[in-house]
């Protein structure tokens, strides 16, 4: 997902706790990043998450923090996770 896309859906912005998202169980064994202080909509820890925008230079890629807000964090960094992004057609026929 795009900042752009992720601003337009998911109204990225601070204290945003629609673009909040919780890394599974699975991922915080793997030491992604889990906030003592941020939460979802449904009480869980909130995580940081990629956006595949370009961050201020070539090291960097734009993310979404914790708190639901824009931010930039080097690529080498493990604890940020990737949120899937996927649109369903559910009016679909192959439903």
């Amino acid at each position: 997902m795009s900042y752009p896309e992720a601003k337009q859906y998911l109204e990225v912005g601070y204290n945003s706790i629609k673009a909040r998202v919780a890394p599974t169980a699975y991922a915080v064994v793997q030491r992604a990043y889990a906030s003592d202080s941020d939460y979802t909509s449904d009480g869980k820890a909130a995580g940081w998450w990629w956006l595949r925008s370009p961050g201020y230079n070539q090291n960097q890629a734009a993310n979404v923090n914790t708190n639901g807000s824009l931010g930039y964090d080097y690529v080498y960094y493990a604890s940020e996770v990737v949120r899937p992004a996927l649109w369903l057609n559910l009016e679909a026929d192959i439903f």
